[in-house]
């Protein structure tokens, strides 16, 4: 595996870290396989990338959001024709998709601008390789982990003989960008309108190590200040919380000088690794966050300590007024619109936007609930003024949805004593298992009282006061999930799942959901072409237009040129069933093929 890499690489070096301690350093490529972990570059020294590697952390959703994130990507670069690697990067979960491009190699920004934009689909992907074209690197396949384990191809003897070959004989061209483009849309971001919101940017002074906000120097809040002294957990985002850190510090009026001084604190790990390897580096993070506060905070008021951007605020707002009254959740059909905005918001939070265009099927997917269930939350949410539906949806074009201010009070007065989106993320992270869908497994009511669990409340009593749910209904899931083997530190997910019989669902659901859109996009298509004047008629489609076996183009071509014509009834009316079978019929083949 060392020599596929080793020749692929855009340098002549690669990045080791020789004590397991997640410090790399570049050396030149070894002749042999390490027995610490080693990574290679993704683009040349000119910041052209001729390798990408999508990076889908079980960090903050979970290693089953992981595996439908990267299926839903080796789908698409399956459809492209695009020869791709899927590697398990190690014991937690994640997982590393490589693709090689063709020596030309693309654009860091373009690459940015994609990652970006698949991120804001799947949202486990890890864009910081492919955001930093100096020293974006990734752990190889059969590079030991710093933890345990190793990078181990999905695929094994002939299979993954062949994907090798053919990603050295095929590199991707750099028209895969805008391919990927065409797959994972987005929207235009709306602006926060600062002078609608009473905020302007503030200026920066001084010059040098000396340069900060033109405002009163602040100490930092208390969130900023425990995320700078408390220990990082193993699992912790280092990256994310220094980012944060010096955010605050920013909008609080600090200077680099004053920075530095606290580099050895231990929220800024990363901060003062990237200051020992390269002090620019670390300096030009300091700049970006200056800016940051710049444009995201306003002057302080006497006792205000507020440092969060607008977005943030109303996002976290709306978080806090999910978690704060459990009664409101426990009414009929409320339970899924609660999993369903906690969805909602950490798409929002992805996208760094609190207006998103979201198809309703993905929504489902990600608050692990049916696709009319979350239609049904959507406009029971709008309806108490939780969301607004900006744009409804028409044909392909999913509806547009607003996020609001919090119908709901909350006990926080400042945007610093509300809560980080950790309980979000939490909440989605264990819903996101196949017992708790609706119908055959258990359901919401059983996922929120094992989440009490989980967190602490061990009595009935207690999960009662925290879920709002009535103490008999409490009892009677615990024993049930007690019965399941759930109630320990490490449920056996799948055993439970199997005796279910929901193993797989999730994964089953989002094939399905793809498979509708796609049969939703060749209706629109076949509309289209009945709307169409002076067009040649036939007398049927060619074998090739409806055969399976047809051959895939490395491109997005029209669904009706895939398909062929649409199945439909007497009186042209659509025939769904027939369609969607074709459909299914049809990746079928491809996939064993």
């Amino acid at each position: 595996m060392l020599t596929w890499w080793r020749r692929w690489s855009p340098r002549k070096t690669a990045r080791i870290d020789s004590g397991r301690t997640h410090s790399y350093r570049s050396t030149p490529w070894p002749t042999s396989l390490p027995e610490f972990p080693i990574a290679s570059y993704l683009s040349d020294r000119a910041g052209n990338y001729r390798l990408l590697a999508f990076d889908f952390d079980v960090g903050r959703y979970g290693s089953d959001a992981v595996d439908v994130d990267w299926s839903i990507l080796a789908k698409v670069l399956d459809e492209l024709g695009v020869p791709h690697l899927v590697v398990r990067s190690g014991p937690a979960g994640g997982v590393h998709v490589w693709v090689r491009l063709c020596d030309q190699g693309v654009e860091a920004p373009l690459v940015a601008g994609v990652a970006r934009a698949i991120r804001s689909h799947l949202p486990t992907l890890d864009i910081t390789p492919l955001s930093n074209p100096q020293s974006g690197a990734v752990r190889i396949p059969g590079s030991p982990h710093r933890m345990n384990g190793c990078a181990t191809p999905l695929l094994t003897g002939t299979d993954l003989d062949r994907v090798l070959q053919a990603m050295d004989r095929e590199p991707a061209p750099p028209e895969l960008i805008d391919w990927l483009h065409a797959r994972f849309p987005t929207q235009p971001r709306h602006d926060s309108h600062p002078a609608a919101s009473g905020r302007t940017e503030l200026e920066l002074i001084g010059a040098g190590s000396n340069q900060r906000l033109n405002r009163v120097r602040a100490a930092l809040s208390p969130h900023t200040t425990k995320l700078l002294q408390a220990p990082l957990p193993s699992s912790a985002d280092r990256s994310a919380v220094a980012w944060t850190i010096i955010l605050g510090m920013a909008a609080s009026g600090w200077c680099w000088k004053e920075v530095a001084r606290q580099l050895d604190q231990p929220g800024l790990t990363r901060m003062r690794e990237d200051h020992q390897r390269c002090e620019a580096h670390a300096i030009n993070q300091w700049h970006k966050a200056l800016t940051t506060a710049a444009r995201t905070a306003w002057p302080r008021a006497a006792l205000d300590q507020l440092v969060e951007d607008p977005v943030t605020d109303l996002i976290a707002g709306a978080a806090q007024a999910v978690f704060a009254h459990p009664g409101h959740w426990v009414r009929p059909g409320y339970t899924s619109a609660q999993r369903v905005l906690a969805a909602f918001l950490s798409i929002c939070t992805a996208a760094h936007n609190e207006v998103i265009n979201i198809d309703v099927r993905r929504l489902a997917e990600n608050a692990n609930v049916h696709a009319a269930t979350a239609s049904r939350a959507l406009h029971r949410l709008e309806g108490e003024g939780w969301i607004t539906c900006v744009d409804r949806a028409t044909g392909t074009s999913a509806a547009t949805w607003r996020l609001n201010a919090p119908p709901l009070d909350t006990a926080a007065t400042q945007v610093e004593s509300r809560p980080l989106l950790h309980h979000l993320q939490t909440r989605l992270n264990h819903a996101q298992h196949d017992v708790w869908v609706w119908g055959g497994g258990l359901g919401g009511c059983a996922e929120l009282i094992h989440l009490s669990w989980e967190n602490g409340c061990t009595t009935a009593g207690q999960i009662a006061g925290d879920t709002g749910y009535g103490l008999a209904t409490v009892k009677g899931w615990l024993r049930r999930l007690q019965g399941l083997g759930m109630l320990c530190a490490r449920p056996a997910w799948t055993n439970a799942a199997r005796v279910l019989g929901v193993d797989g669902i999730i994964l089953d659901r989002v094939h399905r959901h793809r498979r509708e859109r796609l049969v939703r996009e060749w209706w629109e298509q076949e509309l289209a072409w009945r709307r169409l004047r002076g067009k040649r008629r036939k007398r049927g489609p060619r074998a090739a237009d409806t055969t399976p076996e047809v051959t895939s183009l490395p491109i997005a071509v029209p669904a009706r040129m895939r398909y062929g014509r649409f199945p439909t009834r007497p009186g042209g009316r659509m025939a769904y069933a027939d369609a969607l079978a074709h459909v299914e019929l049809h990746e079928r083949y491809r996939v064993v093929a």
